[in-house]
């Protein structure tokens, strides 16, 4: 392929190789790639042959494939992540996507509280490295690596965001999961400024699940409950690439004909909502069975919310969310909300025999309720995706008898994450106000934080010190008060949040019976949805700047956004290793060593300050 200029028109390497992939082909090699099997391409420029795997994945109501697994082994886990071009063969369109090790989703790396893992991120695609900017799309070949979610250093080598892996080149990342880290559900996907957006939204990203330890006092039904792994991806290529050539003054050549091309084999949707990159699968359930659904929303703008429909009987309880357990786990929810980044582990039991739909939705969907202000009509919760169906659940019969139902559990809590609610003013460290805006609605070019936009890395919104206790008010904006742009998913690194005040009383008009289940005070997050709308209350959150000192990156997860300049960073000072000392006499029994040590100290009744 020529281009017509030397402007860098590659995006995410199709330009590369997609014509190779489809000039002469013939109805045979179709056929194979419908089955799966690679594809043999040729490179113009040094007519190396290569091999390109296929991901043959038009049809829907397949079974649900799950992804390949790492598992730690004596302690430490070590997986290579080769990220590649791959051959995606579509419900509505084919085209060339980057993933790791040639699938989507890459695999899931499961390690246990106290474990090392290391993670070679190989980038095996090829030159241009394409149009470099700043607050711009820029550079879709050059990628880095981001683990979202655990409570681990945002420092090199372990998850540092500024690491720059250009094409043929690779990174080693060492990552150490804290002995009293919380067992939860994960992920991992690129996070270049820049091509964030680009890059996860074509389905580079895997499950990073940090599994109950030996021991760990979780009930008897959920140790034995079956999994299964979801990764919902949002895969809206025309739509991200209409952006990213704005953002990038048209400096894009992937288009219609150039490595995507439209079938419509099985829908017309564009604006994809995938289940581990499956069209509408199906997912086979024995009926009266609980089954842990670990989910994760990868989507660089839609949010999702699904709901059982049919006549089933389809029960859904939250158990965790953002890799935390509830404190009233099981929490019983008509419907799950995921917003850009959110994961959720949700407990499901099916009660009757036959196929059932999971319906997407829009809980906030109610016209009546919604002014239009500034002559600009009103927009929903961020925006939900479409998509009528997202899988089909399959209830099969079962020789055994119907588990029982759920009974509450509590589980011992590390000390990073003990209730802040009622931690008195004076123990708070700093209490400020993080603004996240479109300064230009209804375009949302600019976007900024507390009024400016991403500068460099050494760039800080506030310096905090480390084993404090911070607040941080995500405030309702008056100037905001349009249709657009209003909604935005504040998520930060490194430390996870605890939600401490949501006005419940006076919600707005959009709250309903998924909203008050889903989001209560007290709940544990690392990203959450909210409105700078005047007429929405605002969100108070805490957290506590726990042992790790440096980067603390935060930043909107609609990643088009991120990568324009809504991203920015605190800088976490002091000794490290530093604990808040208050944590213990909030919960004497919230661990800093291990659960087992914790165990052993309750069994010899001393209960007692390891930092003493």
């Amino acid at each position: 392929m020529v281009s017509s200029s030397k402007r860098f028109a590659a995006v995410a390497a199709a330009a590369l190789y997609v014509h190779c992939a489809h000039a002469g082909r013939g109805e045979s090699e179709r056929q194979q790639e419908m089955k799966g099997r690679p594809v043999r391409s040729r490179k113009r420029s040094n007519a190396r042959e290569r091999v390109m795997p296929v991901l043959a994945l038009s049809n829907e109501h397949e079974p649900l494939r799950q992804p390949k697994q790492v598992r730690s082994n004596r302690g430490k886990a070590a997986v290579t992540l080769a990220y590649d071009v791959a051959k995606y063969i579509g419900p509505s369109y084919d085209a060339i996507l980057n993933l790791y090790n040639g699938d989507s989703p890459g695999p899931t790396i499961r390690v246990s509280p106290g474990d090392e893992l290391t993670v070679q991120l190989v980038n095996d695609l090829e030159g241009p490295l394409g149009h470099a900017g700043h607050n711009d799309f820029q550079l879709p070949n050059t990628t880095n690596l981001h683990t979202h979610g655990p409570h681990i250093s945002g420092m090199a080598p372990g998850d540092g965001i500024f690491v720059k892996v250009d094409p043929q080149e690779r990174h080693q990342y060492e990552y150490v999961i804290g002995t009293d880290h919380m067992p939860g559900t994960h992920w991992y996907h690129p996070h270049f400024h820049g091509s964030t957006a680009m890059q996860t939204g074509q389905g580079a990203a895997g499950l990073l699940i940090i599994e109950d330890p030996v021991g760990y006092p979780i009930p008897d039904y959920l140790k034995d409950m079956p999994e299964i792994e979801m990764v919902l991806q949002n895969l809206n290529l025309h739509e991200h690439l209409r952006k990213a050539a704005i953002e990038s003054e048209f400096h894009i050549t992937w288009r219609e004909g150039d490595g995507l091309d439209t079938t419509n084999v099985t829908t017309d949707i564009t604006d994809l909502m995938l289940v581990n990159m499956q069209y509408v699968p199906a997912v086979e359930m024995k009926v009266g069975t609980w089954y842990r659904w670990r989910m994760v929303l990868s989507s660089y703008f839609d949010s999702v919310a699904m709901r059982p429909g049919g006549e089933n009987e389809c029960e859904f309880q939250l158990l965790a969310k953002d890799g935390i357990y509830l404190t009233d786990a099981p929490r019983t929810v008509p419907g799950i909300i995921l917003s850009p980044g959110n994961r959720a582990d949700v407990a499901v039991r099916c009660n009757k025999i036959g196929r059932a739909k999971v319906e997407s939705f829009n809980p906030y969907a109610q016209p009546s309720a919604r002014p239009t202000i500034n002559n600009v009509p009103p927009r929903p919760f961020s925006r939900f995706n479409s998509q009528p169906e997202i899988m089909m659940l399959d209830v099969v019969p079962s020789e055994e008898n119907d588990d029982e139902d759920l009974e509450a559990f509590s589980v011992p809590r590390p000390c990073y994450l003990v209730d802040l609610s009622e931690v008195d003013s004076s123990e708070i460290e700093t209490n400020f106000t993080v603004r996240l805006a479109c300064e230009d609605v209804p375009t949302c070019r600019n976007v900024t934080i507390n009024g400016m936009k991403w500068k460099d890395k050494n760039t800080y919104l506030k310096s905090l010190s480390v084993g404090k206790v911070q607040e941080i008010v995500l405030p309702a904006n008056p100037a905001a008060n349009t249709g657009f742009g209003a909604w935005h998913p504040y998520h930060q690194h490194v430390n996870p949040f605890q939600i401490v005040d949501i006005d419940f009383e006076n919600p707005g008009p959009y709250a309903d019976q998924y909203t008050l289940a889903w989001y209560e005070n007290g709940d544990w997050h690392d990203t959450i949805m909210y409105s700078n709308r005047a007429t929405f209350p605002a969100v108070t959150i805490r957290f506590q700047t726990d042992k790790f000192t440096g980067h603390m990156v935060q930043h909107c997860h609609l990643l088009n956004h991120e990568d324009i300049g809504m991203m920015a960073q605190y800088m976490i000072t002091g000794e490290e290793g530093t604990v808040w000392p208050g944590a213990r006499e909030i919960d004497p029994e919230c661990i800093r060593g291990t659960y087992e040590e914790k165990r052993h100290r309750i069994r010899n009744g001393s209960i007692r300050n390891e930092e003493e």
